[in-house]
């Protein structure tokens, strides 16, 4: 699994969970970053697939 799965697979763990309301803004790319271990991009690549993906 790439470091962008592993993102992908948290963040959608977290929307699950309810870490974030519907229309709420999720953290940060730095915080995010920070928090999971990883680069900001790697936030940011992850961010972009789940924003583009039908679940």
């Amino acid at each position: 699994m790439s470091v962008v799965d592993a993102v992908i697979t948290e963040l959608r763990a977290e929307i699950a969970r309810g870490a974030w309301r519907v229309g709420e803004r999720i953290p940060p790319e730095g915080r995010l970053a920070e928090s999971l271990g990883v680069s900001r991009l790697s936030v940011r690549e992850a961010v972009r697939v789940l924003v583009h993906s039908d679940c």
